[in-house]
């Protein structure tokens, strides 16, 4: 890259405008929180957006294990002595002794520099998109609870220090999670952003392999959840002793149907799809002894429609293949009617597959 100031383009292939908006659409959906309606989604700020989704998705994977603890030293000068004396505090705060004394002792503490980071950059990210914490769901919610409730040393005017603080990695055999959460707080509390979509610098990066395939894919399972679906679920292919098994994108057990998500145009009614996209859902549907299977594609041809066709198999008297389409709406309008129309667009999408038998 050669450059402290570094340019990252990121696009999909079914946006037309630099805005982006299908992308940043599916981001929304996948990571939680809501910026697209309240952002100027052209602009170099998209970088540390999506710096911010990455931290929320990171803050609650760490969270699941556990609010991280630290083993510190702690100095007090009370009443409840325990851990060893501490002098020279003792003779300068105690004399003439009135009942307190002065000493220290290491213990594990929630109130650590760690967590204070984490409580920086909540901060930082509420200063500057104040809707995007309260949108971005309840675990979000309740690990912000947390951290602030359990650091009450925590001062606003020390992110200086709190960042020199935590420069060392974390290397902790169970609090693993907070080591790639502690690398996005400190990219978020610096700034250390590049321009999201486009520039006119002369220090430009070629470009960086974006997986749009598994964006895409977590994507339409926010959307199947509700309907039964679920997700990654393992068929078995042998008998023991081989444990092997295929893993299609979405399974539902009680109606029996296969779907899987592709990241490309859809096959017209005139062509067949490709050849390895047949044989993998023609794996799954034998395997699973299904009747119903389908590929769910992106569209941004207002022409393109779902359609089926039979199989001709000899496991099942009416096997059907679904091509099944969500149109994006154009992404030159408005932000607020592109989100309408996808909005909308992901009910039909449903519709048609709670209508699938």
């Amino acid at each position: 890259m050669g450059s402290r100031s570094v340019t990252l383009e990121i696009g999909s292939r079914f946006d037309s405008y630099d805005k982006q908006l299908f992308l940043n659409h599916m981001f929304c959906k996948v990571f939680g929180g809501r910026f697209i309606d309240e952002v100027d989604i052209g602009r170099s700020n998209m970088w540390e957006i999506l710096l911010i989704l990455v931290f929320l998705n990171r803050l609650v994977e760490a969270i699941s294990q556990g609010l991280f603890k630290r083993y510190i030293r702690s100095e007090y000068n009370n009443t409840k002595y325990r851990g060893c004396l501490n002098l020279n505090e003792h003779l300068r705060k105690n004399v003439p002794f009135c009942g307190n004394i002065a000493y220290t002792t290491h213990e594990y503490s929630y109130d650590n520099p760690i967590t204070r980071l984490i409580r920086h950059t909540l901060r930082h990210i509420h200063l500057k998109y104040p809707r995007f914490l309260d949108s971005a769901g309840t675990r979000v919610a309740e690990a912000m609870r947390e951290i602030e409730q359990h650091t009450p040393s925590w001062r606003s005017r020390d992110v200086l220090p709190c960042i020199k603080e935590n420069l060392k990695p974390i290397n902790h055999s169970y609090f693993y999670a907070y080591e790639p959460l502690r690398q996005v707080c400190l990219l978020v509390l610096k700034d250390e952003g590049a321009v999201y979509y486009n520039s006119e610098s002369d220090n430009e990066v070629e470009g960086i392999i974006f997986d749009g395939a598994w964006l895409w894919e977590n994507y339409i399972y926010t959307l199947l959840k509700s309907e039964g679906f679920e997700s990654q679920k393992k068929i078995p292919a042998f008998k023991k002793p081989w444990q092997y098994s295929v893993i299609p994108d979405f399974y539902h057990n009680e109606k029996n149907i296969v779907l899987d998500a592709k990241y490309k145009h859809p096959a017209t009614k005139n062509e067949h799809p490709r050849r390895e996209d047949i044989h993998q859902l023609m794996c799954y549907l034998y395997l699973t002894g299904s009747q119903i299977g389908g590929l769910i594609c992106p569209s941004e041809n207002p022409d393109d429609k779902p359609y089926s066709t039979y199989i001709d198999t000899k496991w099942a008297d009416k096997a059907k293949w679904h091509t099944i389409v969500l149109k994006i709406p154009s992404t030159e309008q408005d932000t607020n009617d592109f989100l309408y129309k996808i909005r909308t667009n992901e009910k039909e999408l449903c519709d048609y597959i709670r209508a699938l038998s």
